[in-house]
């Protein structure tokens, strides 16, 4: 593990200082890459990359075009455009080669990169060689000086003056010069073998399509090139094996043996045995077609991986046969074992044991992957698939020969398919397991692998490509087979040269170390890039030390940061926790202050709690109560100070809340207005109701301040929107405010909308006060010297804090307001439901209902004198209030005004008569009673009108 992780740091620092001497010099860095190193067996640093598996270091831009340079020698392909047709650089180089004269118009020829492969040989020795010490005492005195000035400039400016040679192009060459660069570039070794290649394939094909016996002839070419070609095959495994040890052979001596069997039994089957032995034709094109197929297959391995589309594409499909294509083959297996034993059971039950049922067995399911043949599932026509019906009398299976049996007597054949909704069954499940679940998983697969290796393929291939490239530049000769021959003719010359030149250096190398004035031998170039590799090294060095402490840094910075968020969070949690204790600081004194308000008007016990005055005179209390009566609702604060709408109070912000019409009782659900405001406060770009929707749900046209006619339901209604409350002697009229809605002329309540009111603005109603004298028998119930005032009450129907009310109900428009009065007062009084209303009813009439309850009632009327009206002996009426009423249903948008009339009863009334239990309704006058609303104060009011007790 540790070696691993030392194995990876290298590999990094490797790639870091080829990519920095890349972007510094792609010169010196393609000199490194080629360069033999003596402290590593004089391997290249390609070569020690590969033995390492260091893709990613021969995958670098600067390695790739190294190996393009490798690849292309000393020549290069012109672009010249033709207009309107241009040839591919594989065409003019084969064009080239074939005829010579294109290579004066297509190729260039770039000799520097032949001297500088040329050189590389000599600098591989020690510096004990003889060439190597006569190579630096040469140049020793003519490159000093240019080193020592090279060291005082960049290292860029010194590799253009030390190695000029590669900027030379205009080199003039002799014909064949040119013409040997052009057939000793890799990669007209490539096409020229290729070339080659097709044609052997070609006459191979022509080979095994003749007929009957074939050809001896062409058999024999075939064979002798074979033959050529794998004594090609084992002398590049031979020199592989020697000079680079790097590179696997297995599969190259596989390839060798393979071939060497198959020239084996080309020999003895097809040229020999066809004409000696009388070996079968198909026998012999058998030979010859696996021979075919494996050298057509061949092509696809040796010259394909080439190319940089096709080498990508191969290696994924190399992984995608490797791990997805093996693993759906075990998996096809059980299928197709099961599929053909069930379905070759079912169709043929009579068939013996036989090569050709177990052919069928195993062929039919595994063809089913591409055939689909289901002729025999209805059966075969004239053939009988079961035994007739008297067979089944006996049982022939004791018979021990009962297929012989079956076969002799019924005519029953075992080749015959039994047709049944069983085979049906069972071979529709195996196709629809294999044809549309297995091979849709298997496109799964592929296409998954495909995805995960894209990138990681075209590293391979890169890394791939390096052996290739170097086969081609290194051990390839210049001609393919059958034309090696040539090539071994011309290496074994070249060997008999290099062997003279050797023993020529050696006697000069003897003569020279005789000399008396030998100067010591200095190796320039090595020093040269010992001092260039050096500062290479350590510029990488500081820049990984630069990145490591810009990481440091980040990190410290990102701890730092984490910190001070921290502090921030821990702050800002203090910050909401002092906001909450200040918010609820807040609304506790704001309730502390509300409280002392109440207490203060309980204190004074004037007339703060009903609102007799004009408006600004008096001020609202039950109004601003919270909650909201029936929800959970709380009120905006509002004080005393910001009850009046003149006074600014820029921090009111009160909650929303309109009852939906469905909550009313059913009778009075046509009478409840629209939430207007909802209408007017929706937002047109969030709506998605068509237009009529929309037209239909538009704020309706009120007039405000008036009354109108409106008609409902066939039903007529008289809608008054006038204000009851008097200011200055004139009828009030309220404004309206930013939405126009109407505005509450006694103030702020703390809450906006209609709330539970049945209409936006004022909401009329009209209560009875009936009283009487307190009596103790027949005597008056005096306390302090004052009579006591008694009254009738009706129970709350409401979820308030009051249980009792005063007699009456809200004026809706579809009946006579004092029709109203007396309805409700025997509705919750007498508890008659069914008391009729009336449109005509007028005070008058009202007067004379409340009339008959006197005890000794009168013709006419006794007494009338100012609004108090004497219907009867001891009877009284008189409207005592008309305005506003402090409801605790009030809104900023709705309130309630009320006329309140008192029916006085002096003598005896029928009351006590018609109610069971007169003592539950009559409560005495008091300040203890719980009133709704401000009622209480309109009770104070007539206590104080009949000068009554109250206290």
């Amino acid at each position: 593990m540790e070696l691993e992780e030392h194995s990876n740091d290298f590999s990094k620092w490797a790639v870091g200082i080829l990519d920095m001497s890349f972007k510094d010099s792609n010169v010196r860095a393609y000199d490194v890459l080629s360069e033999p190193l003596p402290d590593w067996n004089n391997k290249t640093a390609v070569e020690i990359a590969y033995s390492a598996g260091n893709k990613h270091f021969i995958a670098h831009p600067c390695c790739q075009k190294w190996l393009t340079k490798k690849f292309f020698g000393c020549i290069q392909i012109r672009e010249l455009d033709y207009g309107f047709v241009r040839l591919p650089g594989w065409v003019k180089l084969v064009l080239s080669l074939v005829f010579v004269v294109p290579m004066f118009i297509w190729i260039t020829f770039d000799p520097g990169t032949d001297a500088e492969n040329k050189a590389a040989p000599e600098d591989e020795g020690s510096d004990d060689d003889p060439d190597d010490e006569e190579c630096a005492t040469r140049d020793y005195m003519q490159t000093r000086m240019s080193v020592r000035q090279g060291y005082l400039r960049q290292m860029s400016s010194v590799m253009a003056h030390h190695r000029p040679k590669f900027a030379r192009r205009d080199v003039r060459l002799s014909v064949w010069r040119q013409l040997y660069y052009l057939w000793t570039a890799p990669i007209s070794k490539l096409w020229l073998s290729l070339l080659f290649y097709v044609a052997y394939l070609v006459l191979f094909g022509l080979a095994v399509l003749y007929p009957a016996c074939g050809s001896i002839v062409l058999d024999s070419i075939v064979w002798f090139w074979t033959a050529l070609m794998v004594i090609e095959l084992a002398r590049r495994a031979y020199v592989k094996y020697t000079r680079h040890m790097n590179i696997p052979l297995f599969w190259s001596c596989v390839e060798i043996v393979m071939i060497v069997i198959f020239l084996i039994f080309y020999f003895f089957v097809r040229i020999v045995g066809n004409w000696q032995f009388n070996v079968g034709v198909v026998t012999s094109k058998a030979v010859l077609c696996v021979g075919l197929i494996y050298f057509y297959y061949r092509l696809v391995a040796v010259y394909l991986p080439l190319s940089p589309t096709l080498g990508p594409m191969l290696v994924r499909m190399k992984r995608m046969i490797n791990d997805d294509f093996l693993t759906f083959m075990r998996m096809f297996l059980i299928f197709m074992t099961a599929g053909g034993i069930t379905i070759q059971a079912i169709l043929y039950p009579y068939e013996d044991y036989s090569h050709t049922m177990f052919k069928q067995v195993f062929m039919r399911p595994f063809f089913a992957l591409f055939l689909t043949n289901i002729t025999d599932l209805d059966g075969i026509q004239g053939c009988p698939y079961e035994a007739p019906k008297n067979a089944t009398d006996v049982n022939y299976c004791y018979d021990r020969d009962h297929l012989s049996t079956l076969t002799s007597r019924y005519g029953i054949r075992g080749r015959c398919s039994h047709p049944s909704w069983m085979a049906w069954l069972f071979v529709v499940q195996y196709l629809l397991l294999v044809k549309l679940i297995m091979n849709t998983l298997l496109f799964a697969l592929f296409s998954s692998t495909n995805s995960k290796i894209t990138a990681e393929s075209d590293q391979i291939w890169k890394f791939q490509r390096y052996v290739l490239v170097l086969e081609f530049e290194q051990v390839r000769p210049v001609l393919p087979p059958p034309l090696t021959i040539l090539s071994y003719m011309g290496m074994f010359v070249q060997w008999l040269y290099q062997l003279s030149k050797k023993r020529r250096a050696a006697r000069e190398a003897v003569d020279l170390k005789s000399s008396p004035r030998h100067p010591q031998v200095v190796n320039v170039k090595r020093v040269d890039e010992f001092h260039y590799w050096k500062i290479v090294a350590g510029d990488f060095v500081k820049k990984q030390e630069d990145e490591e402490n810009e990481k440091k840094l980040l990190k410290t910075q990102a701890e730092s940061m984490g910190s001070l968020k921290e502090e921030l969070r821990t702050q800002k949690k203090g910050v909401k926790r002092l906001t909450d204790r200040v918010v609820e600081l807040e609304k506790v004194m704001n309730v502390s202050r509300i409280y002392l308000e109440d207490i203060k008007h309980l204190l004074m016990q004037q007339d703060v709690k009903g609102v007799q005055g004009a408006k600004g005179q008096t001020l609202h209390i039950q109004s601003r109560q919270s909650p909201y009566p029936g929800t959970t609702i709380h009120r905006f604060p509002v004080f005393d100070k910001y009850v009046p709408w003149e006074v600014p109070y820029t921090v009111y912000d009160p909650k929303i809340y309109t009852q939906a019409e469905s909550a009313f009782a059913l009778f009075e659900q046509m009478f409840v207005d629209e939430d207007i405001l909802a209408l007017t406060m929706r937002e047109p770009g969030n709506m998605e109701e068509t237009s009529d929707q929309l037209s239909a749900q538009t704020a309706p046209v009120i007039i405000w301040n008036g009354l109108a006619k409106e008609e409902i339901n066939g039903i007529k209604i008289d809608v008054d929107r006038r204000s009851w409350i008097m200011q200055d002697g004139y009828t009030l009229r309220y404004s309206l405010d930013s939405v126009n809605l109407p505005r509450n002329p006694m103030g702020r309540t703390g809450i906006r909308g209609r709330g539970r009111l049945h209409r936006w603005g004022p909401n009329h109603e009209i209560n009875a006060v009936v009283t009487r004298w307190r009596r103790r028998g027949d005597e008056f119930l005096l306390v302090e010297g004052r009579k006591v005032l008694e009254f009738l009450v009706a129970r709350v129907d409401d979820s308030s804090s009051a249980e009792w009310t005063l007699p009456g109900g809200p004026v809706l428009g579809d009946e006579s307001m004092y029709s109203i009065v007396c309805r409700t007062f025997m509705e919750k009084i007498f508890g008659e439901k069914e008391a009729e209303k009336s449109v005509h009813f007028n005070e008058h009439d009202m007067e004379s209902f409340f009339a008959m309850f006197v005890g000794e009632r009168a013709e006419g009327p006794v007494s009338q004198g100012g609004s108090e009206v004497e219907l009867a002996p001891g009877f009284k009426s008189k409207m005592i209030y008309c305005g506003y009423v402090d409801d605790p249903r009030n809104t900023d948008n709705a309130w309630v005004e009320a006329e309140v009339w008192n029916f006085h009863y002096n003598l005896k009334d029928t009351f006590n008569t018609r109610l069971r239990e007169w003592e539950n309704f009559w409560k005495e006058v008091t300040p203890a009673i719980r009133l709704y609303a401000n009622q209480g104060t309109i009770l104070q009011a007539v206590a104080r009108m009949h000068e009554a007790f109250y206290g």
